[in-house]
């Protein structure tokens, strides 16, 4: 007679945990390095991946973080459209931030501006004073502009040039509209919120 071989025997599947690390052990590195939002995991560095007329305006990090390092390429190295979809604190602004000094350093018309938009004065505010004094205190000659309801100046120092400001809606008549439209075409950053930005836009 003929020996039969043994039947197979069933293999238990490995924990979840070990066979997710085996698999990413296996897989080649993701992305190219580039930072290009392609899946990189390079950790982009302040001082070694910004030219340095930019760096002044990231005082208080040396490296950027997960979020911000995927991005780089993108918001820093191209002129592509980025949708960035993450939890709070991640570091989106960041990202904002990398893509608005590509737009000014590196502006291929003359008078490129940026538009920020958020949804209620303060923010508005928060956001124009803070990039202003970053600016300013990196020797960044860019100016921003605060457009908001109020019917006074909004206070904002400006930028690297310190003629910067807010503007309201208070004042009437051809010399308010004259001055808005000054301010506008001497801005480099124009914060506002969504009905201000429409009301002067029309």
């Amino acid at each position: 007679l003929a020996a039969r071989a043994p039947p197979p025997t069933a293999q238990r599947p490995p924990p979840p945990a070990q066979a997710a690390a085996a698999a990413a052990a296996a897989a080649p590195p993701h992305g190219n390095g580039s930072g290009s939002g392609s899946g990189s995991s390079l950790v982009r560095r302040v001082d070694g991946d910004l030219p340095p007329q930019a760096r002044g305006f990231f005082p208080s990090f040396r490296l950027f973080n997960a979020v911000q390092s995927e991005c780089f390429g993108t918001a820093f190295g191209s002129d592509r459209h980025l949708d960035v979809g993450a939890p709070t604190g991640s570091g989106k602004t960041g990202v904002l931030e990398l893509a608005l000094l590509r737009l000014l350093l590196h502006a291929r018309q003359p008078g490129a501006r940026a538009v920020y938009v958020a949804p209620t004065r303060a923010l508005v505010q928060e956001r124009a004073d803070d990039w202003a004094a970053r600016f300013a205190a990196a020797g960044l000659p860019f100016r921003v502009l605060a457009l908001t309801g109020d019917g006074a100046s909004d206070g904002n120092d400006g930028g690297g040039n310190g003629n910067g400001g807010g503007v309201g809606f208070g004042l009437v008549g051809n010399s308010a509209v004259a001055a808005l439209a000054r301010d506008l075409e001497a801005a480099d950053v124009i914060c506002t919120t969504p009905e201000k930005f429409d009301q002067v836009t029309r």
